[in-house]
């Protein structure tokens, strides 16, 4: 008997298909066909739910985008950078745990529609990032900073540890990440309060 899945389960199953043959294959090498094959389906069924293989690799990536924003709105409000922290740490911790994500995300950013739409992505994070500070310095959680300025080196700072891990396969951004986070969370504290509230683990980058 031919099983049946609903819409949403199918959709899915092209979609994890799909990242692992980009992954593999880039985004020139992998084709409608092969994606068919690695999701045991034909290739009538990923039509009718993406019309091309451009269509179906924006929809990767749309996928990529919602999910990392809406975990970001589920992390518990605290302190300015106990929640930068733990913004940086989903993140990095999401593409490091798939191989092929993380070689899918290098996809992204070398696809003319995917890479405009990124950039998107990362004017909204980096305002979003940049809103967070304005509260934190509005509650004296923080200093005066730059906070647009300060968004975009954050955001650079976790984009060069990704991109180190995918040149170099034995490097763990991790503990990068901690020891840097650590060093810009000093540095933002108030300057007649250097311990403050914060949380110990947010000042050792131990978390």
């Amino acid at each position: 008997m031919v099983r049946h899945e609903s819409a949403e389960v199918r959709r899915a199953q092209i979609l994890d298909a799909a990242l692992i043959c980009f992954s593999e294959k880039g985004y020139h090498g992998a084709s409608m066909e092969i994606i068919a094959k690695t999701a045991g389906l034909s290739k009538g069924a990923l039509y009718w739910y993406f019309k091309n293989k451009n269509d179906l690799f924006i929809g990767l990536f749309d996928l990529f985008i919602s999910e990392t924003f809406d975990a970001w709105a589920r992390i518990e409000r605290s302190d300015v950078l106990t929640i930068l922290m733990q913004q940086g740490e989903l993140v990095l911790n999401r593409l490091l745990d798939s191989r092929a994500l993380l070689e899918v995300w290098l996809e992204f950013l070398s696809h003319k529609e995917a890479s405009e739409k990124m950039s998107m992505a990362y004017a909204s994070s980096r305002e979003m990032i940049a809103h967070l500070l304005l509260e934190g310095m509005q509650k004296g959680e923080i200093r005066t900073v730059d906070a647009m300025a300060f968004s975009g080196m954050f955001t650079g700072m976790i984009e060069g540890l990704l991109v180190q891990a995918l040149l170099d396969s034995e490097f763990d951004p991790r503990p990068a990440w901690a020891a840097g986070f650590g060093v810009m969370a000093r540095g933002l504290m108030p300057e007649d309060n250097q311990q403050g509230n914060l949380k110990p683990n947010v000042l050792s980058g131990n978390y």
